[in-house]
């Protein structure tokens, strides 16, 4: 179980940087995906804990690489 739980919260790190590409959410597939896992309210959940806590499921903050 311990492992399912890491898998997911892997995933939606991947989402995460997924939805901080810049216009990604132009893309109707990608939209649909957010979309989905606005919705799911366990997937809601894992997302925001990996994003710290912060609402909602816009795209991240860019990451200054300087």
């Amino acid at each position: 179980f311990e492992k399912q739980e890491e898998l997911r919260r892997s995933a939606m790190r991947a989402v995460a940087a997924l939805l901080a590409v810049p216009e990604v959410e132009r893309s109707p597939s990608m939209a649909d995906f957010a979309n989905q896992i606005r919705t799911n309210a366990d997937m809601a959940s894992i997302y925001q804990s990996v994003q710290g806590g912060e609402g909602g499921l816009g795209p991240a903050e860019s990451m200054d690489m300087s």
